[in-house]
């Protein structure tokens, strides 16, 4: 039987990062490499732009890529809205909108009352995130260490506490920041093979914990300082693009999104937030799927189209199996005309491949 669901489950990133950081240049790689027929036959999915002209924009800076080049580096705030479609199913499974935030706004204040109501709508559009990347410059990680990670989570904090404080001169809670984040190294391609997420992780959970504690407070949550990925959009020289097709990390972004999300809906039901490795996760929420049928009755509106996702995740039967079981079930679901079913299936496949193993981790702080 299909899934049925009265509208389209709706997935809201905020990505921030300083200016050179890489943002532009991840999110032409992210939509154009999901253009390619290879992506979609390795990884299940891709992404659509719902408005052309922006699928245009982002596909112009891509080729670019293609070209050698690294794409000119943008200057406001943009919001991004995708259609995220499984195998050949033709309707839209979930919608991904990333908010991307300007690096050129922790250095500069508005330069008139337009350009300062333009930031105070920004910061609206983050209480309507459910998750949160920071993007951290690998090359200057490289370059100048934890020096530059404290650094840039101090500019980081500074910005946040300026968001909040601005949100709560209009009445908004920080408790509606997003509560999940991810720490997401770029220009992966330049660190040494034998790096992973895991061991930059726990190096800036040693170095960088002041500030780590100061982004709990201010940002009323702490899951902050949890997560680390690799994140690589081109193989690059540092200077020019050698490989636009290599990328390390860019197919975890929805999935870990996704489950990310799922796991503060855990913690928001009472039933507590598992840590770990992913089978952990997923053990902490599976006890949810006894309840879920009444989710939405105390969830804020932002969460609740995440029930029927939960319910198509099978989380009981799901706790050790591998890539090719998900591979399965999306070809199954896909098959059947379970939408829902198959984007669950579709992502889980990502975040139990290999390539998660080395680009993603979460401590268990």
């Amino acid at each position: 039987m299909a899934n049925s669901v009265t509208s389209t489950p709706e997935l809201k990133i905020a990505l921030f990062g300083g200016q050179g950081s890489g943002k532009t240049t991840f999110l032409a790689s992210f939509f154009g490499n999901q253009q390619r027929h290879e992506f979609e036959e390795k990884h299940g999915y891709h992404l659509e732009a719902v408005d052309a002209s922006q699928g245009n924009q982002l596909l112009s800076r891509y080729y670019r890529l293609e070209k050698g080049s690294f794409p000119h580096g943008t200057q406001d705030f943009s919001e991004y809205v995708f259609r995220l479609k499984v195998g050949q199913m033709p309707a839209a499974g979930m919608r991904v909108v990333i908010y991307d935030y300007p690096g050129r706004w922790w250095d500069t204040e508005p330069q008139d009352e337009g350009e300062a109501a333009g930031r105070k709508e920004a910061f609206r559009k983050l209480l309507e995130s459910h998750f949160g990347i920071l993007v951290v410059d690998g090359s200057c990680f490289l370059e100048d260490g934890h020096s530059y990670v404290r650094t840039a989570f101090d500019q980081f904090k500074n910005e946040a506490r300026k968001i909040r404080d601005s949100l709560s001169e209009e009445g908004h809670p920080v408790v509606d920041f997003p509560r999940q984040w991810v720490v997401a190294l770029s220009k992966a391609d330049l660190l040494p093979g034998d790096v992973s997420a895991t061991s930059i992780g726990r190096q800036i959970v040693e170095e960088a914990t002041d500030q780590l504690q100061g982004f709990a407070k201010i940002l009323a949550s702490h899951e902050f300082g949890k997560q680390y990925m690799l994140l690589s959009s081109v193989r690059g020289d540092g200077a020019k693009v050698v490989d636009p097709h290599s990328y390390i990390g860019l197919q975890l972004v929805a999935p870990l999104a996704l489950v990310s999300t799922l796991q503060e809906l855990a913690s928001r039901a009472g039933r507590g937030t598992a840590h770990g490795v992913l089978q952990r996760i997923i053990q902490g929420m599976g006890a949810l799927v006894d309840i879920i049928d009444k989710l939405d009755d105390f969830l804020p509106p932002k969460y609740q189209f995440l029930t029927e996702l939960l319910k198509a995740l099978d989380l009981k039967a799901a706790t050790d199996k591998g890539v090719e079981y998900f591979r399965h079930k999306q070809e199954a679901a896909a098959r059947g005309g379970r939408l829902l079913d198959a984007v669950a299936a579709s992502m889980m496949a990502e975040m139990v491949s290999d390539e998660a193993q080395r680009a993603y981790f979460r401590n268990q702080g």
